[in-house]
């Protein structure tokens, strides 16, 4: 059979029934919370948190809250007085600065210093008010000096080609970067300059990686413009210079196009090496140097097989999805996809431990592919979820019974760190077999050679590359602060477009 890169949308699609094997979970419940956390502590019925973010330019943000961060409510009771303490390696404070809050602040004080560094820990003491009945609550809390969230749109993946009125899935990865805390962002899909779809509370644990899937119909050929933006980062970006990534596809109406498909490893080798000195009244109070060093790694994988088809396929589909490296069978997913026809036009899609499978047909031309995502879950965005099923109603987002939901999904049902991994060789193979109650099958193999690049840069902060021979010094009379951060960072991608399209 020759296949195509194909697909026709001639008239409203029917939704039918679609089975997941891995439940929606609702985003307002985190997947996982690896990272450092914030200091917390009570006394009475006062509870105090603090959090010690690191910027981009060494700054440092503390905050102290009687209740919860990130929000405009105004949190209980006041503080009368807020105490700093930075301490040494040894837990010694190095030094100590009070602060009296304005009483109209209620329960919330924030203020930046300047002299804090990578996981450093930091004493805060506040004197509460106004919570327990004529009295002041004293509560004391540890923080540790955490690098803010790094959230990146480290991939994005669409067919270079897809059809006029057909759907066309778009993938991004979103990786936390800097290991230390996990954040909360929406992730906004723009064509050509326009807001088109939105998936809202998107959370990335400390050094995890998540996908975000869209599905999007375009109406005119030519060339598009895709984006995807993160917006609206919770507790804020460190580096928002990496928050948004693009791309271009060709949308046409003639059914030419041959098999097409994408195997993607990446990993992220990240380290920090810092050197910090405090002196008082000339006399060395400690100096440390030290390094850290943490990896993120993910595999992506996008196989797609159009072609013709007479006659048309009966339901339910089986299908087995295979992928082996240099020969030998890595992966191996089997199931059924069931639904229903109408007038020719089919559309299910299902989930499986190692991915999703989708499955759409119209009179003359029959779509199958197969996604891997990467990391540890995929969360749906609104188009998504109408289009494909998981939204309420029968009518894929076109009326008011399309209800979609913050929803997200496991990537495997180990709920393994990252997704699930293959080990690299020289040589990718995807086999796809999708087979009709009929018998009539249509598959697709496609075999390539790995390509690997790598990338990277080093940051030194905060004189550049004059860093480690120019030390910043912050001077406070009797203290002086020296010290210098450097940050490097190699991602290294191993990938392979699929194809040319062969029998299997």
């Amino acid at each position: 059979m020759k296949l195509k890169l194909a697909v026709s949308l001639c008239a409203v699609l029917v939704l039918v029934s679609t089975s997941f094997a891995q439940s929606p979970i609702s985003s307002s419940k985190h997947y996982r919370n690896s990272g450092l956390g914030n200091a917390t502590g009570r006394q009475g019925s006062a509870t105090l948190t603090g959090r010690v973010l690191l910027n981009k330019d060494g700054s440092a943000n503390v905050e102290l809250t009687t209740g919860i961060f990130d929000t405009t409510a105004v949190q209980p009771g006041a503080f009368a007085k807020v105490q700093f303490k930075p301490l040494a390696p040894s837990g010694d404070a190095l030094f100590a600065q009070n602060f009296q809050p304005a009483a109209t602040a209620g329960g919330y004080y924030g203020f930046t210093s300047a002299l804090l560094h990578h996981l450093q820990q930091i004493q805060l003491q506040a004197n509460i008010i106004n919570i327990d009945k004529n009295r002041t609550d004293v509560v004391t809390v540890v923080d540790t000096a955490k690098l803010r969230p790094d959230l990146a749109v480290t991939k994005l993946d669409f067919p270079a080609t897809a059809m006029i009125n057909g759907p066309v899935n778009i993938v991004a990865v979103i990786s936390e970067l800097n290991h230390d805390a996990g954040a909360t962002t929406s992730v906004v899909l723009q064509i050509d300059g326009n807001n088109v779809d939105t998936t809202n509370n998107v959370y990335v644990d400390a050094g995890g990686v998540v996908s975000v899937a869209f599905t999007h119909v375009f109406t005119s050929t030519g060339g598009h413009t895709i984006q995807v933006n993160l917006t609206n980062v919770v507790p804020g970006d460190y580096d928002t210079s990496n928050n948004s990534a693009s791309g271009s596809i060709s949308i046409t109406d003639q059914n030419n196009l041959t098999v097409s498909g994408e195997f993607y490893d990446y990993s992220n080798n990240w380290s920090e090496g810092f050197d910090f000195k405090y002196t008082y009244l000339g006399g060395v109070i400690y100096d440390q140097t030290d390094t850290s060093f943490s990896v993120n790694a993910y595999q992506y994988v996008d196989a797609r097989a159009y072609g013709y088809h007479l006659p048309q396929v009966q339901l339910p589909v089986s299908f087995s999805v295979t992928e082996s490296m240099d020969g030998v069978v890595e992966l191996t997913s089997k199931g059924s996809l069931s639904g229903y026809s109408n007038q020719g036009y089919t559309y299910v899609s299902g989930s499986i431990d190692s991915g999703f499978v989708y499955f759409y047909q119209w009179p003359g031309y029959t779509a199958s592919y197969f996604e891997r995502n990467a990391g540890d879950v995929t969360y749906f965005s609104a188009g998504y979820q109408c289009i494909w099923g998981m939204a309420t109603g029968p009518d894929l987002g076109a009326g008011p019974t399309c209800q979609p939901q913050d929803y997200y999904s496991w990537n495997t049902s180990s709920q393994a760190s990252y997704g699930t991994r293959i080990a690299l060789g020289s040589a990718y193979q995807i086999t796809l077999n999708f087979t009709g109650s009929d018998g009539v099958q249509y598959a697709g193999k496609g075999v390539a050679t790995l390509n690997t690049q790598t990338t990277g840069y080093t940051y030194n902060y905060p004189n550049n590359n004059a860093c480690p021979g120019n030390p910043y010094v912050q001077n406070q009379g009797s203290w002086v602060y020296t010290y210098c951060d450097t940050y490097s960072d190699t991602q290294t991608y191993t990938f392979v477009g699929i194809g040319p399209a062969v029998t299997p």
